[in-house]
């Protein structure tokens, strides 16, 4: 699931104020930085009042649906959460949730009002965003009937409880109102559709390889066959036209084979001199 970018204004402040302890946020960014590449989430803990919203703990919520562009509270997720709220914090409230964009930016998608609505709806509750990849973290909760990105919010210590005030930037320059220039690149690699077509390219590309090299192989085959033919052809043409040479060079040799059908011996002309040689000397 892709995120879809929800746009917010700025709803210049809220009536409430809101303060975070220092350490609340750093967790919540330990906690993002383990996993940069699937959001996760967890619950906001602390205390509201007419004046405003104190954050003084965070829950992670393990066992919650998790993926590369979305994250769910799973019936599990919400047991673990107040197990650990009653154990750690006994007394406190869950004031709203945190969750990470890894690569994404800071906003809230059409899933994250669904959740804040749901199961955040009290004025007072809000909704921490941070993204492990950029280090840009964002507030946002209840303004004029709205989840809207709140312009300030404090951060205290622990020790002193010191107070220092927070203001965001300008949509302009934070791109809040932005979609963040890697987001589609981010979604869409991490699209399982996306890996399954590039594994099909890659098959098709191997299969299309072994089909060329055995074509190849194939009409080789053929090529060395029709010459094996060819050569058994010309052979006994060679072997005649070489025995036609030798007998024209040789024809007394050709006279005496048995192909000729006669001999010396069967020969007219030399009976007919040995009888006159003979005649010859019985006349005498």
């Amino acid at each position: 699931m892709s995120k879809k970018k929800h746009k917010h204004r700025p709803g210049g402040g809220t009536a409430r104020s809101v303060t975070f302890l220092g350490s609340v946020l750093q967790s919540i960014r330990q906690h993002a930085r383990s996993s940069p590449h699937a959001e996760i989430c967890g619950a906001l803990i602390g205390r509201q009042s007419d004046a405003g919203t104190f954050v003084n703990g965070a829950v992670p919520g393990e066992g919650a649906a998790q993926g590369g562009a979305h994250v769910t509270f799973t019936q599990e997720a919400w047991v673990r959460i107040h197990e650990e709220k009653d154990r750690k914090y006994s007394g406190q409230a869950i004031v709203g949730w945190y969750h990470s964009h890894p690569g994404f930016g800071v906003f809230l998608s059409d899933h994250d009002i669904f959740i804040h609505k749901n199961f955040f709806s009290t004025p007072g509750s809000l909704a921490w965003v941070y993204d492990p990849q950029s280090d840009e973290e964002g507030c946002f909760g209840w303004n004029g009937g709205e989840v809207r990105r709140l312009a300030h919010y404090e951060v205290a210590t622990e020790a002193s409880q010191h107070v220092v005030p927070r203001s965001e930037p300008p949509p302009s320059t934070h791109g809040h109102d932005q979609t963040p220039k890697r987001l589609f690149n981010i979604a869409l690699w991490r699209s399982p559709r996306t890996v399954r077509v590039l594994l099909m390219a890659i098959l098709i590309a191997l299969l299309a390889g072994l089909g060329i090299q055995a074509l190849r192989r194939a009409s080789l085959f053929h090529r060395v066959q029709r010459g094996d033919r060819q050569r058994q052809i010309n052979q006994p043409l060679g072997n005649d036209a070489a025995k036609a040479r030798q007998d024209a060079k040789d024809p007394h040799a050709a006279e005496a084979t048995p192909e000729n059908g006669r001999t010396e011996k069967d020969s007219p002309v030399r009976h007919g001199d040995e009888h006159n040689h003979n005649g010859g000397r019985d006349g005498q």
